[in-house]
């Protein structure tokens, strides 16, 4: 029967960032009531959220509080108290699955979780002696284990020489992509097993910088290499029987080779262009998903690029300055998202721009007038700061080449 007092929905969301921020917004005309934990007062979700507990996703004690006054648990940051979560999944539905979140904390173990179901991934080996880092020849990639983010926990290491300045942590390796380019595709699954993708997406790096350029839907990319992606991140929702959008980086190589880089188990920044460019948010959709609601349509209206917009790399932490805000705003196609962060740090993610337009020339035109208008950087200004947009996700990220 599909009758309803109310779709009224009570979410607990782990970690109250700027994507707990957007799943907040996106439930709003659903008439859903949030409440986040995050250790930060002031986190971008706080302003936006019905109730905050101002604790920490990684502790026990917050998870168990929040799961007692919630229809569903989800979470916007891996990195939370798994054994918490699959505690409290007795009581309240947890989406997605904590033993699947479990696999996706230890790359290593994410790794070897798709190998063993048949995905491919890059030839890996587990890092436990310095003498482990020469199995697989050189180039190789060092990734650590736990922890790494935004390409944070990647070093390449590209003679034997540079393992003196390899990670001593828990690591593994893998063998070095010669890539024709990086892709992404977000994928939602609901619990009664339908199924919506999005567009593959171009993500563009800085040749010199190494530092994201800019991301762009649909990818530039023959139809078949599409299809196989695609088709791929159905069967993988599938086998998992995952519950939410799930986000997967892509390498495509010089050989027109697949390898999944890494999933990330929620709503994410390839995904962000979703809000003016499609009919279905990812931020909404990652919500009908784990209600059990019918999954929307992910039509792509138009093309679009998108591009972060992080404090300039010059900038001392500070009070949140806005410069070329009117002049942005005043350009038609572009779409402006401020995360609400009054604090600024060099490269520090505040916000987002994603241009849309039907036509992909004019939307390059678009993007190169506008990319570089907003700059971001902290109120007490010296005399030698000069700062720009640094459109890039991390300063330290690499990227395959």
């Amino acid at each position: 029967m599909d009758r309803w007092h109310s779709p009224t929905k009570r979410i607990g969301i782990l970690g109250g960032g700027q994507l707990g921020r957007m799943l907040i917004l996106a439930g709003r005309p659903l008439d859903m009531h949030f409440t986040v934990v995050d250790p930060d007062a002031e986190c971008p979700a706080h302003s936006v959220a019905d109730h905050h507990i101002i604790a920490s996703y990684r502790e026990e004690h917050p998870i168990r509080q929040v799961a007692k006054h919630v229809d569903v648990l989800t979470w916007e940051i891996e990195h939370v108290h798994v054994s918490a979560l699959q505690e409290v999944s007795g009581q309240v539905p947890v989406h997605p699955e904590p033993a699947f979140l479990a696999q996706i904390q230890d790359k290593l173990r994410q790794r070897e979780m798709l190998q063993r179901a048949g995905f491919p991934v890059p030839t890996f080996r587990e890092v436990n002696t310095p003498q482990d880092l020469h199995t697989l020849g050189f180039p190789v990639v060092q990734k650590l284990r736990f922890g790494g983010y935004d390409g944070r926990g990647v070093r390449i290491l590209r003679t034997p020489e540079d393992i003196a300045h390899a990670f001593t942590a828990p690591s593994y390796i893998e063998q070095f992509i010669h890539c024709q380019k990086e892709l992404a595709i977000l994928v939602a699954r609901n619990p009664q097993g339908e199924v919506r993708t999005y567009p593959v997406a171009e993500m563009v790096f800085h040749p010199q910088a190494n530092l994201l350029d800019y991301l762009l839907v649909p990818a530039r990319i023959p139809e078949k290499i599409a299809r196989f992606i695609t088709e791929m991140a159905k069967d993988l929702v599938h086998h998992f029987r995952y519950v939410g959008v799930l986000a997967i980086e892509l390498f495509w190589d010089i050989h027109d080779r697949i390898y999944i880089n890494e999933l990330a188990p929620r709503v994410h920044n390839a995904g962000h262009y979703t809000l003016d460019a499609c009919q279905t948010s990812q931020f909404e959709q990652h919500l009908r998903a784990i209600c059990d609601f019918p999954l929307g349509e992910t039509t792509l209206l138009a093309p679009a690029i998108l591009f972060n917009l992080v404090g300039a790399p010059h900038t001392s932490a500070g009070q949140t300055m806005y410069e070329g805000l009117r002049s942005v705003l005043a350009v038609p196609g572009v779409h402006l998202h401020l995360y609400g962060k009054r604090v600024v740090r060099p490269y520090r993610k505040m916000g987002h721009i994603t241009i849309v337009h039907r036509d992909i020339k004019m939307l390059f035109q678009l993007f190169r007038a506008v990319r570089n208008r907003l700059k971001i950087y902290a109120e007490e200004k010296t005399s030698s700061h000069t700062p720009n947009t640094a459109n890039a996700e991390s300063a330290k990220r690499p990227a395959h080449a």
